[in-house]
């Protein structure tokens, strides 16, 4: 069974692009453009109702056909920055309790795919 974390971004409205990034510098009166092999990745979720969760960029080099890797690399960078602490001093222990199940749920149904997300248009 799909988890909270899985039906929820099913369900829900993901919007993702990417570009490349280019440096732009002036210098003494010239432009001076550097181009790197750096993708950005700009996602929103929007619930059921149309209104927006989350929005954020992840910038880094990808090597994976529609930047998975990249994706992969901000979602750790995202849990890495979670403290247990904040949710028990809130009060909402169970949220994070919560939070940690539903993303185990979701690696185990990702892990039975090759494709979990569906089609990307």
């Amino acid at each position: 069974m799909f988890g909270f974390f899985s039906s929820y971004f099913l369900n829900q409205l993901i919007y993702l692009r990417h570009d490349n990034i280019c440096n732009e510098e002036q210098k003494k009166g010239q432009l001076k453009l550097n181009i790197e092999n750096t993708q950005k990745v700009t996602f929103q979720l929007e619930n059921d109702l149309g209104k927006l969760e989350v929005k954020g960029d992840i910038i880094g080099e990808s090597q994976i056909p529609f930047f998975d890797d990249l994706k992969f690399k901000g979602v750790i960078a995202l849990l890495n920055s979670i403290d247990k602490q904040n949710f028990i001093e809130s009060g909402n222990h169970r949220l994070f309790d919560h939070f940690i199940t539903e993303i185990e749920e979701t690696l185990d149904e990702m892990k039975k795919y090759d494709q979990f997300q569906g089609k990307i248009i």
